[in-house]
């Protein structure tokens, strides 16, 4: 990646929270009681299934804008008496604001914490915005700002959301970067001219019933991929050295898979692989220039300086 982005935008069902487990929950924990007892994800993926048609209908013009809450309580009805299911109107407004209360993947809150450092954060999602404040209060997202349908008057993969929202940034499309588990919404917002990173969520839809990554396999991993002042611990005893890291200005991660520590940076594509091991030099990998001068403290208690 030749240009580093100013902003990245995220779509957020699937990509950024688990829908289908945390919907299934939500439809057992409000019907169950009630002597309902079916296949809640199955009831979880009809319900998602009427996604994409309601808001073609939006997308077409046949109705005007409405935001997704009341798009999905009007697939909500559909659904119920397909499952059998009558319930009260009190628990059928409950149900509906099943999707204020989904679960992120456990990478999501972290990697957002480490890319807030250097860019611009925000939701671009068919999500309204009080939908997607609520995901972010349950979740712990910070955002710059809660951008996508609702700012834009369409859904996605309509150009408008994608520009708008770089409109809300001043930025222009090549400035931004939108990231998301799904191939067509990175396709349409390229098209656009924004740059793209596809997340792998290969489980959204189930037990392999996801798209695989071609680019990160999480939201950590992005940050590295970005490169800047980014760097990967490999090894036991990394999750000690991480902070000393972050002390010293360098974004850091752990992952604990070597007998000794190995400092991984520079994963942008055009940046090739730089790599220190801090107890022994690596054959062939020259040391990130940035790492030079820092001190770290080897969990055996030695301390090593960078040079």
């Amino acid at each position: 990646m030749s240009i580093v982005p100013k902003a990245l935008f995220f779509d957020v069902f699937g990509t950024l929270v688990d829908w289908r487990t945390s919907v299934a929950r939500e439809a057992e924990i409000a019907l169950k009681p009630l002597g309902h007892a079916i296949d809640w994800l199955a009831f979880a993926d009809a319900w998602r299934d009427e996604y994409q048609p309601a808001m073609d209908e939006v997308r077409s013009g046949r109705i005007p804008f409405s935001k997704l809450d009341l798009l999905h309580r009007r697939n909500l009805e559909r659904i119920v008496t397909r499952f059998g299911i009558s319930a009260p109107e009190e628990v059928m407004r409950h149900l509906n604001l099943a999707w204020h209360r989904l679960d992120a993947w456990p990478d999501v809150a972290p990697g957002l914490v480490r890319l807030k450092r250097r860019y611009l954060l925000a939701p671009v999602s068919n999500g309204n915005i009080s939908l997607m404040v609520d995901l972010a209060r349950r979740n712990g997202f910070s955002w710059d700002a809660i951008l996508g349908a609702e700012t834009a008057g369409d859904y996605k993969p309509k150009p408008r959301v994608y520009l708008a929202a770089c409109a809300a940034f001043d930025l222009p499309p090549a400035e931004c970067m939108m990231v998301a588990a799904h191939s067509k919404d990175l396709s349409h917002a390229a098209k656009q001219g924004l740059r793209t990173a596809h997340v792998a969520r290969p489980n959204e839809h189930g037990p392999g019933k996801g798209e695989p990554a071609p680019f990160v396999a999480a939201l950590p991993e992005l940050a590295l991929r970005l490169g800047g002042r980014a760097c990967l611990v490999i090894g036991s005893g990394a999750q000690t050295l991480v902070p000393q890291l972050v002390a010293a200005g360098v974004d850091a991660v752990a992952e604990e898979a070597l007998p000794d520590p190995v400092v991984i940076a520079g994963l942008a594509a055009d940046a090739g692989v730089e790599a220190w091991r801090v107890r022994n030099k690596s054959e062939g990998l020259p040391r990130p220039l940035y790492l030079r001068g820092v001190s770290i403290t080897l969990p055996d208690g030695a301390r090593r300086t960078v040079d």
